[in-house]
């Protein structure tokens, strides 16, 4: 489990988070991050792609970016990200599989603040500070990727990242998977269920029914739909929500916004 300060002194996320405040203010700062999920979403990752070629053919989605809104983005924070960017892709396949997952989960843990709602990433369920679930299910074990919390627990949201969503739906053959991806994905979705259902016994500070939702959140843009006895999870596609986020102006303070909570 990496708790999220560590994923964010990792590399890009340290340069983010190092001048968070200077970037959040600059209207460049989300047309970057839209030009770079664009990349990753069209990327061929079944070819090794020389640093010239890698370079320029991500500087051509920001470039798409920036036409498309009318906003240049800075030369410098574009080639000390850009260049980041392609250091771990140079480092394998591994650990730029890793990069997508984990810029995913940073980008969803800060597209979901607002000033209602406390964000947790990969907690542990908890009430009156003992465990809300003890005893076995399947799912056990698992951890939810990120959570929101409204102020008064009236609605709850649990956000599972997938950086290519439809490998994990196609893995899952329809609710009976073979082989350990699609067992391991089974898992998590039986794991938000299982936490749905418990939740749903609880009552808000309000007295209400607590509202519990299902998300699974994907970086590259997902066509495969999940099975039929699980269509009450919400698919999303990530850039999408960026793109929204731009359009009503509020991606950057998204960045300056609340404290994000491990447990």
């Amino acid at each position: 489990m990496t708790s999220f300060e560590e994923l964010s002194n990792k590399s890009p996320f340290r340069y983010f988070n190092m001048h968070k405040k200077k970037l959040a203010t600059k209207e460049h700062f989300p047309i970057l991050i839209e030009g770079i999920v664009s990349f990753l979403q069209e990327i061929d990752l079944t070819r090794t792609i020389p640093k010239n070629m890698f370079l320029e053919e991500l500087d051509s989605f920001i470039e798409e970016a920036e036409i498309n809104s009318e906003v240049s983005v800075i030369s410098r924070t574009k080639n000390v990200i850009t260049n980041n960017i392609y250091k771990i892709y140079s480092k394998g396949l591994r650990e730029f599989h890793s990069f997508r997952g984990e810029l995913l989960e940073y980008l969803t843990v800060h597209l979901e603040k607002d000033t209602e709602s406390k964000i947790y990433h990969e907690p542990i369920f908890q009430h009156k500070r003992k465990k809300l679930i003890e005893k076995s299910f399947a799912g056990q074990g698992c951890l939810i990727d990120v959570v929101k919390v409204h102020e008064k627990g009236v609605e709850i949201k649990l956000i599972e990242c997938k950086a290519t969503l439809d490998n994990h739906i196609n893995a899952l053959k329809g609710g009976y998977p073979t082989k350990d991806s699609g067992k391991n994905f089974l898992k998590k979705i039986n794991y938000m269920i299982y936490i749905d259902d418990t939740l749903s016994r609880y009552k808000s500070n309000k007295n209400d029914n607590i509202k519990v939702t299902k998300v699974l959140i994907s970086l590259k843009e997902h066509k495969r739909v999940l099975p039929s006895r699980y269509d009450d999870f919400k698919t999303v596609n990530l850039l999408e929500v960026i793109r929204e986020k731009i359009d009503n102006k509020t991606f950057s303070e998204l960045f300056q916004k609340a404290t994000i909570r491990q447990q």
